[in-house]
């Protein structure tokens, strides 16, 4: 608790965007007070009024020294206005086109606009602090009322509709956060913050920083519009926050509609979707006509021609193609739902109060239906494959495929699906070097921690879990189901997959471990220390996850071996895990050759994938240094 009330101080006394809004509040104020804006001089009025500018009080316009009245026609002003230096200074609308600074052809009322903006057939902008240069051109209307907190602090139904898993965003929410709120259940402390947090982020003007690009937009309100941010074509922003810098530009674009919408840096909503009462994190994408409603999106996201409602959504999470996401708490993300899947089942007829919790990177595959409540937290990396409708269930087996039965089998529900533990591993583990690769480069994100390595401590122990239940059965049979083997769900397993899957989990967690122990003896050799059996098996906090590895290390009786048998016995299983990737990949390549008669014209052959080339470079490299410490033994 202590640890989660000092991660929330650091946060609130971190946040860049209360700074900001601390900053905007003062400056403004400071602005009223001080000589820094004067009245027109009567000169200056008439000037404007004789470029068609008129104004309800022009006692109530004040101005910045040096002000020009050249750049200002065909404008209307209301109520208290300040506006900055004009001086024609080019700045581009859209596509390379430059236009020169100033307002135009627009109406104004009680806000400021600073210097060498472009305002140009703006509506009416009321109540907004519009910072130097930015572009406002063909926008309906920026309004804004009093005391906005701008969708921070909306409560959104995580999980269940209903409500009972309800948590509050805020604007610069991580990862993290949400994770230790809605997953560890930290909401008491989290609300002491968020009170802090609300009450040092309320505006009484709307705002639109620097270097702002907003054209042909319909309506803007209640809204905070960080530096560089760019809406092209919407239709609708309403009490949203959008962050932005000039190194992580967010754009909203085409037909977008978003109404308490948190949009962090770095992302972009286009083409028509809708995003209601959410949280995008950073470097995430909406397109392609999506909705998205009371969810949190996780960062490197992906949602395109998808619906997703009152779910988290972790990283890297790809939905699209007509799929559905509904109450889902998915913190590990990584995964993809694909054309037409429904995981949404959270309807009971009675009530929308349901949930599902799927493992990180499952795969939902086409045309899936998910029945809830589910709970597949223990089965990362896992398939669902096309058209497999699946009952309520929870399933504790990593890397599985769930798959439709092939044929009855006696005593077995027709509406059981097979259950192939491992399947993945054994099958398919070019998906799982390529995802782990592919995660690693994408990664735009740089304010939620992530660990993209996919054999790491937790998984690790899911499948030493998986292969105990597995090995624990009271007698061998042909087919087995929940009532054998705990955390089958509404499926079987055969025997034959079965045996295979102890074999399989075993190779991946003994090769896990043999990869740390030869770090640890690398190590030891580079610091001149001779290898004394007695030392390789100390503490050491310097290699990630050698506490762990050395405990599997044990645990699998590896380290009972000599040093030269457990490195022989790492080269071997690098061997077989390379073998077993082209394998994956080959697969393909085959199948597509004997039924498209060009499809080697138009598709590499495994041995020229980059994974498979990049992992073949490591495995030398990780050979020449077995190699070199077994000389040394």
């Amino acid at each position: 608790m202590n640890d989660f009330q000092e991660y929330l101080s650091s946060l609130l006394n971190e946040s860049e965007l209360l700074h900001r809004i601390s900053e905007i509040n003062s400056s403004h104020v400071e602005n009223i007070l001080s000589r820094s804006y004067r009245n027109l001089t009567v000169e200056e009025t008439d000037q404007l009024k004789k470029q068609n500018n008129h104004a309800e009080d022009w006692n109530t316009v004040y101005v910045t020294e040096g002000f020009l009245t050249t750049f200002i026609s065909g404008s209307r002003f209301y109520g208290t206005c300040r506006l900055g230096r004009f001086t024609g200074f080019l700045l581009e609308v859209d596509n390379g086109i430059l236009l020169p600074s100033g307002i135009y052809d627009s109406t104004i009322k009680d806000s400021v606009i600073g210097e060498e903006c472009l305002i140009s057939r703006c509506g009416l902008a009321a109540n907004y602090i519009i910072s130097p240069f930015t572009v406002i051109c063909n926008a309906g209307t920026l309004t804004t009322g009093k005391s906005n907190l701008f969708g921070n602090g909306r409560e959104i139904s995580i999980g269940p509709e209903t409500g009972e898993r309800a948590v509050k965003i805020f604007a610069e929410m991580n990862l993290n956060t949400a994770e230790l709120i809605l997953i560890e259940d930290n909401k008491q402390l989290y609300e002491s913050f968020l009170s802090s947090y609300l009450k040092r982020s309320v505006m009484d003007h709307g705002y639109i920083g620097k270097n702002c690009r907003i054209i042909n937009t319909a309506s803007i309100r209640d809204s905070f519009i960080s530096d560089e941010s760019v809406i092209s074509g919407a239709s609708l922003v309403s009490d949203c926050i959008i962050l932005s810098s000039a190194n992580e530009k967010t754009s909203i674009g085409s037909g977008v509609s978003i109404s308490g919408a948190l949009v962090q840096w770095g992302c972009s909503v286009d083409t028509m979707s809708v995003i209601t009462g959410s949280l995008m994190m950073e470097h995430s994408h909406a397109e392609k006509h999506c909705i998205i409603t009371d969810s949190i999106i996780g960062p490197n996201s992906l949602i395109g021609e998808a619906e997703i409602t009152s779910a988290f959504a972790g990283p890297f999470t790809a939905a699209h193609h007509h799929s559905l996401l509904i109450a889902c708490i998915w913190p590990g993300g990584r995964g993809n739902t694909g054309y037409g899947a429904n995981v949404g089942s959270n309807h009971t007829s009675r009530l929308p109060d349901q949930e599902i919790f799927p493992g990180e990177g499952m795969f939902f595959g086409l045309g899936t239906s998910i029945k809830f409540p589910a709970d597949y937290s223990k089965s990362p990396y896992s398939v669902i494959s096309t058209g497999t409708v699946t009952m309520p269930q929870k399933v504790e087996f990593p890397f599985s495929l769930i798959t439709q039965a092939q044929s009855a089998h006696t005593g077995i529900p027709l509406t059981y699906n097979e259950l192939i533990p491992a399947w993945i591993l054994s099958e398919n583990i070019y998906s799982v070097i390529r995802n782990e690769s592919k995660y690693r480069s994408r990664n735009r994100a740089h304010r939620s921690e992530m660990d993209f390595t996919i054999f790491r401590p937790e998984i690790i122990d899911m499948m030493t879990d998986a292969r105990s239940k597995l090995m624990n059965i009271a007698k061998g049979k042909d087919i087995y189901t929940e009532h054998d083997i705990e955390g089958t769900g509404k499926n079987f397993i055969t025997e034959k997959n079965r045996v295979k899957a102890i074999n399989t989990y075993t190779f991946h967690i003994q090769f896990y471990a043999l990869r740390l122990l030869a770090h640890r003896l690398g190590k030891i050799l580079s610091e001149n220390k001779g290898i004394e059996t007695s030392i390789i098996y100390d503490d050491d906090p310097d290699i990630r996850n050698w506490s762990h590895g050395k405990s599997v290390l044990n645990n699998e009786g590896l380290a009972d071996n000599s040093l030269k048998e457990n490195l022989e016995k790492l080269v071997n299983h690098s061997e077989v895990f390379l073998s077993a990737v082209y394998s994956s990949r080959e697969k393909d390549y085959i199948k597509g050759s004997k039924i498209i008669q060009d499809y080697r014209k138009y598709h590499a052959p495994a041995e020229d994938d980059k994974f498979i080339i990049e992992l073949k470079n490591k495995t030398v490299i990780e050979h020449t240094r077995i190699e070199q410490l077994l000389k040394m033994l």
